[in-house]
């Protein structure tokens, strides 16, 4: 050990964070937590969370099977871009990237809408001419979605 340094182990402090569940896989809420919003925003947080999950599920797998040109997930990431975007109020704006389908679903971007953005085919809203998942929704205050990191 060199003269006046710790050792590794001595450098760092770590913090451990217990993780927080409010709402149960089966809808239930715990008793002993109180969220401070209704069961109702809950539940509608929970849904769109589910649906990220399922739409990335077949997104994931059409883009491995070269139907559409990429697609970028965001497993285990729903809770934050879902339930950050439901905090906000309708006339705020969303400058979203690319893992972050949530909270334009959550903010009625429509799902049918983004499906065909990410085929171009004729009821995409950008005609072709935007890359695939790059979706805006204007009615939402939702801004595209740019592909250099930290724009």
């Amino acid at each position: 050990m060199t003269r006046g340094k710790k050792p590794a182990e001595d450098r760092y402090t770590f913090t451990v964070f217990k993780m927080v569940e409010i709402i149960s896989c089966d809808g239930t809420i715990k008793s002993d937590i109180e969220p401070g919003i209704s069961r109702e925003q809950l539940l509608r947080i929970y849904e769109h969370m589910v649906l990220v999950r399922l739409v990335d599920e077949r997104m994931i797998l059409l883009q491995r099977q070269g139907r559409i040109g990429f697609y970028i997930g965001s497993r285990g990431e729903e809770a934050t871009h879902v339930a950050s975007a439901a905090a906000l109020e309708p006339e705020d704006f969303i400058v979203p990237c690319y893992r972050e389908l949530g909270a334009a679903l959550i903010r009625g971007y429509p799902l049918y809408r983004f499906v065909c953005q990410l085929f171009g085919n004729r009821d995409d809203l950008f005609k072709g001419k935007q890359m695939p998942c790059h979706y805006a929704f204007r009615e939402s205050n939702i801004y595209s979605i740019s592909s250099p990191i930290a724009t």
